[in-house]
């Protein structure tokens, strides 16, 4: 009976999320981090984008990660990304 109310509750509360790394080469582009924190913030749009659901950034050391549960909307960032000349993961 626990188990079954158990796979009901994840069911019903659980989502997908989709994970996207931008990686970040030598050179002049601090400014990504920053870049996405905005755009997580609602200040900035990239790409004609609103902010997709439960969006989160963390910058590392050569790279980028976000996550969300909106799969388009990090397609579509990766697409904005690679057609500026960054290399990404793709959508996973």
């Amino acid at each position: 009976m626990a188990r079954a109310v158990a796979a009901r509750w994840l069911a019903a509360t659980s989502s997908a999320e989709y994970h996207l790394t931008v990686y970040i080469p030598g050179g002049d582009t601090r400014n990504i981090p920053s870049l996405l924190d905005g755009f997580r913030a609602g200040r900035i749009k990239l790409g004609g984008m609103s902010t997709p659901n439960n969006f989160g950034v963390v910058d590392e050391f050569d790279s980028v990660h976000v996550w969300s549960s909106d799969g388009v909307a990090l397609t579509r960032l990766a697409a904005w990304f690679e057609s500026r000349g960054y290399e990404t993961s793709g959508v996973t």
